[in-house]
């Protein structure tokens, strides 16, 4: 849960004239806001499109808040030279204060908030985690409005779990993982990533469409993410080769969920990783002209293993084996938190209450989400990890 000691990152997309007056120029160089200041300088303003082709940060700004001070810091990319700022907390909106992200609206402006968290290596360590997290929602907010994403939207896992699909997800991020690490191995990797990914397409599980959709939304969101954070390293002035050299040095602390932990987002996360993977070796090979193919709604890598020959491989009885022991524990668990509300659903005894939406304000923080065929438009959100 969000607690008081949080820093939380705001972005804006327009010019906040009515705080100028209020506003005077940011005086501590060493700070980590100022680093943050300066690493979205140069990945939004100086060289956007070596991020993202067709999109432009343009007209963003960034606001980061302190719930423990009355201070916050407005990075402005319109605003040069002095693009970083500081004003007083009351004058932004006061979901930075109860959220760990939240995308509104908030004078008249479409607004993205995210948390300034410890640094850690979810991206590696090549640029600070808030900076990575404030490009990737911009880009989902201001980025993708116009994408025409295909499959399903709703988020969580489906209850019942099923084995095959986790197993095969997992087989595929693995190969292409060795395709990009070891490029002598490419075509043999990407012909056993396709293998398995027409093994996956042939259980015709429902999970598919849900799968298509946030490979292609979140997977390229992701890698947004963390070619900012590259670029934001190097400079600029990096060419596209010393970019993936150092993305391919570092791709196993950037691959979030390669380590299966066993919890129950971890799996139902890995659409990040396949799409940075896909992401990345389609750069490699075509440069950016996929880029429009994505924006259409076609996945990453069905763009990269289409019209890869598959190259049968052999099964893997051990990994097989923990996936199914894995989520036969999961189902328990999850049975015992979801039954009880489901049976009470269906009884006719029971009766159903709205809540307003504007109760939950910003992203949650729950111990996962399910799905269910007997309330298909609904997300339940368990109270604890399992």
């Amino acid at each position: 849960m969000i607690g008081k000691e949080r820093l939380y990152l705001l972005i804006i997309a327009a010019s906040l004239l009515s705080l100028a007056g209020a506003a005077r120029a940011f005086s501590n160089p060493s700070s980590r806001v100022e680093k943050i200041g300066t690493a979205l300088s140069e990945a939004m303003v100086h060289c956007p499109t070596r991020i993202w082709g067709d999109f432009n940060f343009r007209d963003v700004q960034v606001v980061l808040t302190n719930p423990a001070s009355q201070n916050a810091w407005i990075w402005n990319s319109s605003e040069a030279p002095n693009r970083l700022i500081e004003t007083n907390k009351s004058l932004v909106p006061t979901a930075t204060n109860t959220a760990e992200f939240d995308i509104s609206q908030w004078r008249e402006r479409k607004t993205v908030a995210v948390s300034l968290r410890n640094p850690n290596s979810k991206n590696g360590a090549l640029a600070d985690d808030a900076f990575g997290l404030a490009v990737h929602e911009a880009f989902h907010a201001y980025g993708q409005t116009h994408w025409m994403a295909r499959g399903d939207s709703n988020r969580g896992v489906l209850y019942p779990l099923s084995s095959s699909e986790r197993y095969y997800r997992r087989l595929i991020l693995l190969a292409l993982r060795d395709a990009f690490v070891n490029p002598v191995h490419e075509s043999q990797a990407l012909a056993a990533a396709s293998f398995w990914w027409n093994k996956l397409l042939k259980t015709g599980s429902p999970e598919l469409a849900r799968f298509q959709h946030y490979d292609a939304i979140e997977g390229s969101a992701r890698t947004v993410e963390v070619l900012a954070s590259a670029i934001a390293a190097l400079g600029c002035d990096a060419t596209d080769a010393a970019v993936l050299e150092l993305l391919r040095n570092k791709i196993d602390a950037l691959l979030r969920y390669l380590s299966f932990e066993g919890t129950l987002t971890q799996i139902e996360t890995e659409y990040y990783d396949l799409g940075l993977l896909a992401v990345l070796l389609l750069r490699k090979r075509n440069g950016q002209n996929w880029e429009k193919n994505v924006v259409s709604g076609t996945t990453p890598i069905e763009l990269l293993l289409g019209s890869v020959f598959p190259l049968p491989q052999p099964e893997q009885p051990e990994l097989q084996t923990h996936f199914q022991e894995f989520v036969a524990n999961q189902n328990k668990a999850i049975g015992e938190m979801a039954n009880p509300f489901l049976e009470a659903y269906q009884s006719p005894n029971s009766i159903l209450i709205s809540a307003p939406v504007n109760w939950v304000a910003g992203s949650l923080s729950g111990g996962g989400f399910v799905l269910s065929t007997l309330i298909p438009t609904a997300t339940l959100i368990l109270n604890s990890k399992i």
